[in-house]
């Protein structure tokens, strides 16, 4: 391998693991006294999910919430220790299952073929599945959709081993403060909420909110809420700013050339930019590669 004087990255993505903590706690102190789930998807959205689990699992995060099996299991080892669960909330396919019980992963339920096969499951390895169960009431992506829901968890409820701890749902506008349709799902989940408890089914833990809702709906915190692109600073421009979040990415590069251009001379793809007068130009080497997508072209800003 040929061995470089400088090998120094051009492009450097700094994470701040204090700043990730401190907006976890602002969050945590407003949604007291519902526990918190962090959502570490896509490792922690390709920032490294070990490191940021460790942070907020110290910070006094309840959970860590991941999309799927192979991102639940490389977080097992860490939550076992710290004493947590790691749940899965998207969906799980039926080979996924015995890998599941088996490392004692919290699973969504999404339909009652779900629920039988972790059931079998379950009866097989001769443990117990806890289990949450997902309602579909107008994501339209995963779940039980609301109109079917008691029937179905009538029948769930009736199947061994299967710890029922959560009924759970997901908000597809709850970053729009104003649009009715998160207040309509709440309507719905709590009319099934009400529903099933008649019927003698209850649930430890309710969770609706996700980020835009714990910002913009603080009456869908219910028992738990579910954090995770606001971990890391970032509010969506149409929502509320209820609390005081930091930045805690830092994007870095080094100036490549520096140039003076005249009047009248294009710049970049598509020739987009014109120059109105003699410019320096700044040219930097980073791109698509490093996350700069071609929308920035015109509108992104460098420090």
């Amino acid at each position: 391998m040929l061995k470089l004087i400088s090998a120094m990255s051009r492009v450097k993505l700094k994470i701040n693991l204090k700043s990730i903590r401190h907006n976890f706690l602002q969050i945590q102190k407003s949604v007291r006294p519902a526990q918190v789930m962090a959502i570490l998807k896509a490792n922690a959205y390709g920032l490294g999910s070990i490191p940021i689990a460790e942070t907020l699992i110290k910070a006094g995060a309840s959970r860590i919430g991941v999309a799927e099996l192979k991102e639940a299991a490389l977080l097992t080892p860490l939550a076992k220790k710290s004493k947590i669960p790691v749940q899965i909330i998207g969906g799980i396919l039926e080979s996924e299952i015995s890998d599941c019980i088996r490392l004692g992963i919290v699973c969504p339920i999404s339909d009652l073929a779900i629920a039988k096969a972790l059931s079998k499951e379950a009866i097989k390895q001769s443990r117990l599945a806890t289990v949450h169960i997902k309602i579909d009431t107008g994501m339209g992506r995963l779940g039980i959709p609301h109109f079917n829901a008691v029937k179905e968890i009538k029948a769930i409820a009736k199947l061994p081993r299967l710890n029922l701890e959560g009924l759970y749902s997901h908000f597809p506008n709850a970053n729009q403060p104003t649009h009715a349709k998160s207040k309509q799902q709440m309507d719905i989940f709590n009319d099934l909420v009400s529903e099933l408890a008649d019927a003698g089914i209850t649930f430890p833990l309710l969770h609706l909110a996700n980020s835009d809702g714990i910002n913009n709906f603080p009456n869908s915190f219910y028992q738990m809420v579910r954090t995770g692109i606001n971990l890391y600073g970032v509010f969506d421009l149409r929502g509320l700013r209820s609390y005081s979040l930091k930045p805690a990415l830092t994007l870095e590069t080094t100036l490549l050339a520096k140039r003076k251009l005249p009047a009248g001379f294009n710049i970049g793809y598509g020739c987009t930019h014109t120059l109105f007068e003699d410019t320096w130009v700044g040219t930097i080497p980073a791109g698509y590669a490093d996350g700069i997508p071609l929308a920035a072209s015109n509108s992104g800003l460098v420090l």
